[in-house]
């Protein structure tokens, strides 16, 4: 499926370069469903002889993951454990793999089978009797799954202050046509769409679209990196200093960076959710703001890719069949464990300590032989 995906998208690529350089009539407008190059969703390992290779789910199957990303006091992400719960509704025997790089996993919820781990990834095989229900909570290789975050946290203490550089991570790369195309084109074009991610919402689930296409020329073409907007809240606190309330929006015609400052050099304690907007028709513009645009043909192009890039990111992990996708993130700082109490050098330390049950026990020995001597 990935390579299926990535081979649609490179032709994507190359069918507008060449429309581009031909200076032809027809442009091909960047569709709200076509993913960009992944991550998300995730890769794992090689596939085994041994595991499933067959992609069997009967019926439907709803996706739904909470990503929590443990986080280092300087914001690496240390930890990255997702929950994934998968909902079929069909009858019939289920077989797949859940590619990821994980390390380990256990059953999650009221999950009715239980999940297997492979150097693939995630693999499940069992029956359906009309609605199964499974559940697996997974933990990843942090370097690896951090490719895939929306959101990278950095944090710096100097001079009596903290400062949390949140930066939003979305960016893909997408073909742009630089030209002219007629407005009323463009908005019809516009109206169309949103009246298709429409059905999506109401159907909860990606339907099939038609790739847009107005009548223009095409001057230039460009592959430039495109965004989704970011919503973070939440807060970020200090030991023994201050605590701020975080609420911004990350990327799209905001900056997609934003330092938050706060008093203090203690402990940080971080906890912050990163949401994007799940009505993508809140993502596109209105028919007078296209209007109004200084470019109205990027200015379109520029507005699905970023529903574009909002879908994907909806994928963390891959589901092995098209249904209803949702992914919430959470950040927050990971705990400590208490170290053992170190050994004070003295006569108390654990050296002192072996030698005094060592005495003990050669004397009892001893005493027991001396015992022993006198009823002989």
């Amino acid at each position: 499926m990935k390579r299926l995906t990535a081979t649609v998208w490179a032709c994507c690529l190359a069918a507008l370069a060449q429309t581009a350089a031909a200076g032809s009539a027809t442009i091909t407008l960047p569709s709200p469903n076509t993913p960009g190059p992944a991550p998300p969703p995730l890769a794992g390992g090689p596939q085994l002889s041994s595991e499933p290779g067959e992609v069997r789910v009967p019926g439907s199957l709803d996706n739904a993951e909470a990503v929590r990303v443990g986080l280092a006091q300087n914001g690496d992400p240390v930890s990255v454990v997702v929950v994934q719960r998968l909902s079929i509704r069909g009858l019939g025997d289920f077989r797949f793999v859940v590619p990821a790089p994980a390390v380990a996993v256990v059953p999650a919820g009221a999950s009715r089978s239980l999940p297997g781990l492979r150097q693939a990834g995630i693999v499940w095989q069992g029956f359906s009797p009309g609605r199964r229900l499974l559940g697996a909570r997974i933990t990843l290789r942090p370097a690896q799954a951090a490719a895939g975050l929306p959101l990278r946290v950095s944090v710096e203490q100097r001079n009596g202050l903290t400062r949390v550089r949140l930066e939003n991570r979305t960016a893909r790369q997408f073909a742009i046509t630089r030209g002219s195309a007629p407005l009323p084109a463009l908005q019809a074009a516009l109206a169309r769409v949103r009246r298709e991610l429409g059905h999506e919402l109401a159907a909860g689930r990606p339907l099939p679209m038609v790739l847009e296409q107005v009548q223009g020329r095409g001057t230039a073409q460009r592959i430039i990196p495109i965004d989704s907007p970011l919503h973070i809240t939440g807060r970020i606190s200090v030991a023994g200093g201050r605590t701020a309330r975080v609420d911004a929006t990350l990327g799209g015609d905001q900056p997609r960076s934003r330092v938050v400052v706060v008093r203090g050099e203690g402990r940080v304690t971080i906890a912050l959710d990163a949401a994007f907007e799940r009505d993508r028709r809140k993502l596109l513009p209105t028919a007078d703001e296209l209007a109004s645009a200084g470019d109205p043909l990027v200015a379109l192009q520029t507005a699905l890719a970023r529903t574009t890039v909002a879908l994907q990111f909806q994928q963390y992990l891959a589901s092995p069949k098209a249904g209803a996708t949702r992914t919430t993130y959470r950040y927050a700082t990971a705990r400590v464990a208490a170290a053992p109490p170190a050994s004070s050098g003295g006569d108390d330390g654990p050296d002192a300590l072996l030698l005094a049950l060592i005495a003990i026990g050669g004397l009892a020995a001893l005493v027991g032989l001396t015992v022993l001597w006198a009823h002989m």
